[in-house]
């Protein structure tokens, strides 16, 4: 999937072929470049399927752009536990996920980033490990 901050620019070849070169960077700020050919050496045949690429794009980016918060799959992933892991394991993982709510403020998940990750361990420690595998379990609703 290409982001939608790419930019998108028609090229031809030495053998008479019309490309597109697409270029974007990622969540690190690395620029990356692709080519997609429009198997025409017609430009109008070709910018008609530049047309069509962003088009698709642009709808392809608003379909998969479901922005999940943490309490959205907390759910899933808890019954998943349940179900697939000891109830230790699914302890650890309701109070790793009650933590993880209440310190990024439920956050949407591809707005997470290492310092939120690295926020959220310092405030475990600063609260002290033993003092939250101590904290009495708090009852969830799993549907």
């Amino acid at each position: 999937m290409i982001p939608s901050n790419s930019r998108y620019y028609l090229t031809r070849r030495p053998n008479g072929y019309y490309y597109v070169l697409i270029i974007y960077r990622d969540q690190v700020k690395k620029r990356h470049c692709k080519y997609f050919s429009t198997h025409s050496r017609l430009k109008s045949d070709a910018n008609k399927f530049l047309c069509n690429l962003e088009a698709n794009q642009q709808k392809q980016s608003e379909e998969n752009n479901l922005f999940y918060k943490l309490s959205d799959i907390r759910n899933q992933i808890l019954r998943y536990i349940k179900i697939n892991r000891s109830e230790g394991s699914h302890c650890k993982y309701e109070i790793t996920f009650r933590y993880l709510i209440e310190i990024l403020k439920d956050k949407h998940i591809s707005l997470i980033n290492f310092a939120d990750i690295e926020h959220f361990k310092s405030e475990l420690l600063r609260k002290g490990l033993k003092d939250i595998s101590e904290q009495p379990k708090q009852s969830l609703t799993i549907h």
